[in-house]
């Protein structure tokens, strides 16, 4: 963690820079030296196994309470698990992630699960999500994101 805070938003391009801060949002509420088992998911990742990846993460914050790390561990596997098109496991991995206990994580992990929703012809389910979220976390930097979704949850945005 601290040699990726010391490398900066300087250091490499903007991929790069964007894939640090990602992987430093998932480490920070994990508060530990060392974790060999996120280790061989996070490497299982890269290699391209996205199932066995989501499998192992999803693992390890079943060991995690939320707040420490199991909310973001969970998020990034369901959002895996999205991209792999296991949209139920994905579902519950949102719901998982989308607890007080993490206020960090609930806001993305439901504007996630929102846009699932939306993809698996839920709007109404979608539009109360959208809307808790935008209550529950006024001062999220998502609210924006899940104003406009919430628009096309209710149809105020024309299909093109």
């Amino acid at each position: 963690v601290e040699r990726f805070k010391a490398a900066g938003p300087y250091s490499g391009d903007r991929v790069e820079v964007t894939q640090r801060t990602a992987l430093l949002a998932l480490l920070q509420p994990l508060n530990v030296d060392s974790n060999p088992r996120l280790g061989r998911a996070l490497l299982l990742l890269e290699q391209g196994d996205t199932t066995a990846a989501s499998s192992a993460l999803e693992q390890i914050a079943s060991d995690l309470p939320a707040e420490q790390g199991g909310a973001e561990l969970n998020l990034l596997a369901g959002r895996l698990l999205t991209a792999t098109g296991k949209s139920a496991d994905a579902e519950r991995l949102f719901r998982a992630a989308a607890v007080p206990e993490a206020p960090a994580t609930a806001p993305a992990a439901e504007l996630a699960l929102a846009e699932l929703l939306l993809s698996n012809s839920k709007p109404s389910d979608a539009v109360d999500l959208l809307e808790h979220l935008i209550l529950t976390y006024p001062q999220s930097a998502l609210v924006p994101q899940a104003r406009r979704m919430l628009d096309v949850a209710r149809g105020a945005v024309p299909k093109t």
